[in-house]
């Protein structure tokens, strides 16, 4: 892909946001700009995806704080990610719009178009209420929150131009991928603002307080390993057989072990894993955030696929070791923690009849290695908080 072009393999969807950008010039011809206040005393972050994504988003607080102090700070976000950001102390206002494209809720199309639709006008209210003088999105693939910003009247729209609706903005960057990691090309965008990007420095994500009270069915912290085996698609899930050697081994090793997840999948999917393992805990759809995220921030590693685990253990600084299928570029979105990450080997040429498993590159990742890499983070940790003898 090259800089400046749409992120986006759909011949079908580059058109349509070629089409859109056409409609957005003109749209951005009739409407004169406002004079932006400066400092600027209302600011807007908008990221309509998933939790993941958010989680990595809130690395930008930090150094917008430190810029304007006296800023108010509002957040847009779809209703599956609100709970991340609730009572943040950076954070006055939380604003919700969910994008149909983006709603994995098992709901119709025409449900999730109904939902959107509703969630948008209400949004543009709040936000034109609360009267915001920029607005940063800060997702640059579609589909982003630009018109809906455009719609609200803000008057300094920060954004990329990669999604689409690049002439909405009054500052498009140009997408430049290379080897930086999704929170710094976030970061980038604060240059608008004549705030510096620390060059080389990796951005840490900035969450609520964490929950305070004993953690759930008595567990104690650092006495424990978490298995979050869930992710948004099934194409990035480890086989349940894998699963089930690679929690037998860690038990052996002494370990509890804890699952955590939620949906109707990833409870079917534990309950074919967690046979395997005695003594193991199923937490699967019975936590809450503030409960999920002290179950995270109290265990000695957290193991899990591409999906949210990872980015909540780095946030909270717990190890974590995952299995990628490598679908999206991993420098972008790997954790930003301590931990490994096993990606998907080349196949092996085929010399005989396929054998199981085959039509899985999941399957590839095999259990022994992921063990490995797990006993090595335990070591990393273990050494870290030992005594000098």
């Amino acid at each position: 892909m090259q800089p400046g072009r749409y992120l986006a393999q759909s011949h079908k969807l580059v058109t349509a946001l070629r089409l859109a950008d056409g409609a957005s010039r003109l749209a951005a011809g009739l409407r004169r700009a406002r004079q932006q206040p400066s400092p600027p005393r209302r600011i807007l972050l908008a990221n309509p995806a998933h939790l993941g994504d958010v989680l990595i988003a809130t690395a930008v607080l930090p150094p917008l704080r430190r810029a304007f102090p006296d800023a108010e700070i509002g957040m847009l976000v779809g209703s599956w990610a609100r709970h991340v950001v609730e009572g943040h102390p950076d954070i006055a206002h939380i604003h919700v719009m969910d994008n149909f494209h983006l709603n994995r809720a098992p709901l119709p199309l025409r449900s999730r178009l109904a939902r959107h639709a509703r969630t948008w006008v209400q949004a543009l209210g709040e936000i034109r209420s609360v009267g915001y003088d920029v607005a940063i999105d800060l997702y640059f693939h579609w589909p982003n929150c630009i018109p809906l910003l455009w719609a609200a009247g803000i008057p300094r729209r920060i954004g990329y131009d990669s999604g689409g609706f690049g002439p909405l903005l009054t500052d498009p960057f140009p997408w430049v991928g290379g080897t930086r990691h999704a929170a710094q090309a976030q970061g980038a965008l604060l240059a608008a603002l004549d705030i510096a990007d620390a060059e080389g420095v990796m951005p840490r994500m900035s969450l609520p307080p964490l929950p305070v009270g004993p953690l759930p069915g008595g567990l104690r912290p650092g006495r424990y390993v978490v298995i979050h085996p869930g992710t948004g698609s099934p194409a990035r899930e480890w086989p349940p057989s894998h699963w089930r050697t690679l929690t037998r081994r860690l038990a052996a090793d002494g370990h509890q072990i804890v699952f955590t997840g939620r949906g109707e999948r990833e409870a079917s999917r534990i309950a074919g894993i967690i046979q395997a393992t005695p003594g193991a805990l199923n937490f699967c759809n019975a936590l809450t955030w503030g409960q999920l995220r002290q179950v995270v921030a109290g265990a000695r590693l957290v193991v899990g696929v591409e999906s949210m685990a990872g980015h909540l253990a780095a946030a909270e600084g717990t190890p974590f070791v995952g299995m990628y299928r490598g679908l999206a570029p991993l420098n972008w979105w790997r954790p930003l923690g301590d931990g490994e990450i096993l990606t998907v080997p080349a196949a092996a040429p085929s010399t005989g009849p396929a054998e199981a498993g085959d039509h899985d590159p999941m399957a590839r990742i095999d259990p022994d290695s992921v063990f490995a890499a797990c006993r090595a983070c335990l070591g990393r940790a273990d050494a870290a908080v030992s005594p000098p003898t």
